[in-house]
């Protein structure tokens, strides 16, 4: 696993995670972490002639720690789609905001969203079989 020293240059540096499918989120209350599995981080950038290095998915797990809340508003009937996932905020405290493609959330009042308060980032990327399909 590889600790993101700057969290909010790493997210910028993947287009906002604008069209990543998730395939779950994992909550560790006890540990206070946050889990994002994705089966490709790069998606975003699939198909476009200005990224030509793009050659296949990337499959990785975000693992956001020290968690001290959390609010989900989820719809999984279409499955779940970032719309835009940004950081904000200075160390040691940090808020994460994943705006998703679908939907209008009861509970946000708004755009269906995942948003947490967390003091790092680290990310695993992970073998396409770890990921589920």
């Amino acid at each position: 696993m590889q600790s993101v020293d700057d969290p909010v240059a790493f997210v910028e540096s993947l287009g906002d995670l604008h069209d990543v499918w998730v395939d779950r989120f994992s909550v560790d209350a006890g540990a206070e972490t946050l889990d994002v599995v994705m089966r490709d981080v790069h998606a975003n950038f699939a198909g476009l002639t200005e990224y030509p290095e793009y050659q296949a998915p990337k499959p990785a797990i975000l693992v956001f720690a020290g968690v001290s809340s959390l609010q989900m508003d989820l719809d999984l009937t279409e499955g779940i789609r970032i719309s835009a996932l940004t950081i904000t905020g200075k160390l040691p405290t940090l808020k994460l905001e994943i705006h998703l493609s679908a939907g209008y959330g009861s509970v946000s009042g708004g755009r269906r969203s995942v948003v947490a308060d967390f003091h790092s980032l680290s990310v695993l990327e992970t073998p396409s079989a770890v990921v589920r399909s």
